[in-house]
Formats: structure tokens, C-alpha cells, sequence
């Protein structure tokens, strides 16, 4: 990763940075790195006064056009609704230079675990939302998810059952839309960026942090994706064209 991003002494955009963490630990690495966030909703209470992040608003990355030469998106994608892809894909457009990539990794509903709750398959139940406080509420019951107590995983649970179930469903309702790929495609398109599926590079990311999944790397390519997306999710490698 570090190597992707660190070509050439890149400038380098996490957007959607969260409250940090991978902006100071690529800095702590030499890189030129710089994060933004909408901090909005459930979110805002990450704002940072961190000199290299600031603040989305109204959609807009409050930098210059063609400020980067790098950019890496973690999870983000999976929040952003149809209507709103052509404003995501064009600011990504804007702020970087001629040839300058990014890096787009996001959880798909196929996605073996639903990251924001830690619960397996939570995003089939979105649209469902009946459904959807049935299970939560049984996974609460048998000690799963995250974020009912202080801490994400773990630790005693500091929130009622009912108002954790509420607040995860309402959560996943208003802020993850797990756009379908020829929505993607189709916004993209109206960009000046080339798009690319990279589940080859992803796979060679998580190997190295994830021993066990070595083994994917000797099975087909067509079940290596499906196999990647399960166990963690899409990536996209954009790049901005003339």
C-alpha cells in the first residue's frame, strides 16, 4: 500500500479519513498525506482540528484542482447514494493531476461481514427493516456487534438492546446505500477517469496482512473475485485521462 501511494513522492488524499488514522501513520512514513471527511451525522463528533484534515461540505474536497497524485478511499463508497456518484467521482476528478490514481476499496453487499455493525449479511437486510431489528436484536442478545458500549468490539454494553437496535437501523438506513456496480460505472463514466477493477491488488494487499487467505491466490481469477469481495470487499483503481 505504502508503496502504491508513496510513487514518486506523491501527494496523497485520504478521503473520508475518519478521525485519522491512516493519514498519521502514512505521514509517520514519509508520506505527503492529507485527509478529508464530511464528519456529518453519526460522524461528527470525529471532527479533527488535525492541521493536514479538514472538512467536506456540501460534497466539495476543499482543495485546488489537480492537487494530487494519489488518493485512497477506505469504506467509503458503500455511503454514497446514486444521486450523489457524479458529485463524488468529479470532485475525485478535479483535485487530481493528469495520470494521478485512486485507490477506492469498499464492502459490497456480498460482503461476508457488514463493517459498521460486525454483523454477518447485515446489509442483505437494509431494505427490510422488520427484518432487520429481528436479527440485530438477537445478535445483541448473544453479546454481537459493534458500538454497544464504549468501545467498537468488546467491553461491557452500555446501551439498551432496543436502543442499540434502533440506532444501528437507523444508521444503516440513512447512511449506507451499497451502490450497485453499474451505478458506479455509469457515474464514473461521466468523469474524466478511467476505471479498472483491481481484485488482484486487493488480494495481494490482505495476503500480507492476512496469512490465511493466501491459499486464493492458486484458485481461479473469476472465483478469486467473488472469493476477495466475500471475505472483504471491491477495489477500484481510477485513473484521470485527458
Amino acid at each position: 500500500m505504502l508503496e502504491w501511494l508513496g510513487q514518486e513522492k506523491a501527494k496523497i488524499l485520504d478521503l473520508g479519513c475518519g478521525q485519522g488514522e491512516f493519514v498519521h501513520f502514512a505521514r509517520s512514513n514519509g508520506l505527503d498525506c492529507f485527509g478529508v471527511d464530511t464528519f456529518e451525522g453519526i460522524y461528527e463528533s470525529w471532527e479533527s482540528d488535525n492541521q493536514f484534515i479538514e472538512k467536506i461540505i456540501e460534497g466539495k474536497i476543499p482543495f485546488l484542482d489537480g492537487t494530487f497524485m494519489r488518493l485512497i478511499s477506505n469504506q467509503v463508497l458503500e455511503h454514497i447514494d446514486e444521486k450523489a456518484l457524479p458529485k463524488f467521482f468529479s470532485e475525485i476528478d478535479r483535485v487530481l493531476v493528469l495520470n494521478g490514481k485512486a485507490l477506492l476499496i469498499y464492502p459490497t453487499k456480498m460482503t461476508a461481514v457488514e463493517s459498521h455493525v460486525g454483523l454477518p449479511f447485515a446489509a442483505q437486510f437494509i431494505r427490510f427493516p422488520i427484518a432487520l431489528k429481528i436479527y440485530l436484536a438477537a445478535a445483541y442478545s448473544l453479546g454481537f456487534g459493534y458500538w454497544r458500549g464504549e468501545n467498537k468490539r468488546g467491553g461491557p454494553a452500555t446501551l439498551s438492546q432496543s436502543k442499540w437496535v434502533t440506532m444501528q437501523v437507523n444508521a444503516l438506513a440513512a447512511h449506507c446505500h451499497y451502490p450497485k456496480r453499474l451505478e458506479i460505472e455509469n457515474a464514473c463514466q461521466k468523469s474524466n477517469l478511467k476505471m479498472t477493477n483491481a481484485s488482484k491488488l486487493l488480494l495481494n494487499l490482505i495476503t500480507v496482512r492476512i496469512p490465511l487467505i493466501k491459499p486464493l491466490k492458486y484458485l481461479p481469477k473469476s472465483l478469486q473475485r467473488i472469493a476477495v469481495q466475500i471475505a472483504i470487499g471491491k477495489v477500484l483503481v481510477l485513473e484521470k485521462n485527458p
